[in-house]
């Protein structure tokens, strides 16, 4: 009998573990439903896509500032890395606050501010992150890349949708991936260039992803 009771209750585990499972799915699945019917409205005004086009042409040129160095070899007077990251935040955190008017885009603007504390990180660093730095900076990009998929998941929901922010999620997990293998390979490599890079890709995805919507209000 007493040989019993722990079969019993490590069946009692199980069955408590089972029950467990599906009933977190089932959370994830409502909380998702939920986060899409609220996305429904998102960017639907007349003239939000051209909003949503300027915004990412100016996240575009930002990032393109940090490439110039790296491709180029042209230093440009009085540049700091993570510059571009930082204002880039700043100017991709007032334009979803003008084209929102009196909603709250807080995952939007939880990633502008991901991107203003890695350029702020970069910044104070100048490119070069010791161990307890670049974990801190890996913790960013990655959060970063999640909240994009997340972002992806609400908002392209239709077949028709082209996918551009799913494809700038997808590439933010490869920076992730990228530096990863980077640091555990010992290699130095310029932090700024890897996340005006990631910069650069957003702003052509908010590019496209401004232009479908255009394409949607008008149909």
């Amino acid at each position: 009998m007493l040989g019993e009771r722990p079969l019993a209750g490590h069946r009692l585990g199980r069955a408590l573990e089972m029950v467990r499972a599906p009933g977190l799915i089932a959370f994830l699945s409502a909380r998702t439903r939920a986060g899409r019917r609220r996305a429904e409205s998102r960017f639907s005004g007349p003239r939000d896509w051209l909003r949503l086009v300027m915004l990412g042409v100016i996240l575009s040129c930002m990032g393109a500032m940090g490439l110039v160095r790296p491709l180029t070899g042209i230093e440009l007077p009085d540049y700091v890395p993570g510059t571009p990251a930082i204002f880039g935040g700043m100017m991709l955190a007032l334009g979803i606050i003008r084209i929102g008017r009196q909603n709250i885009y807080g995952d939007w603007l939880f990633l502008a501010l991901i991107f203003i504390v890695l350029g702020n990180i970069v910044a104070l660093n100048h490119g070069a992150l010791n161990s307890a730095w670049f974990v801190a900076f890996w913790g960013g990009q990655f959060l970063s890349a999640i909240l994009r998929l997340w972002i992806a998941a609400l908002t392209e929901v239709k077949e028709e949708n082209p996918g551009w922010l799913t494809a700038t999620g997808l590439i933010g997990a490869f920076c992730v991936t990228w530096i990863s293998a980077g640091f555990l390979a010992g290699q130095e490599f310029d932090l700024d260039f890897v996340l005006s890079v990631d910069l650069l890709v957003f702003g052509i995805a908010v590019i496209g992803f401004g232009i479908y919507r255009r394409e949607t209000f008008t149909t």
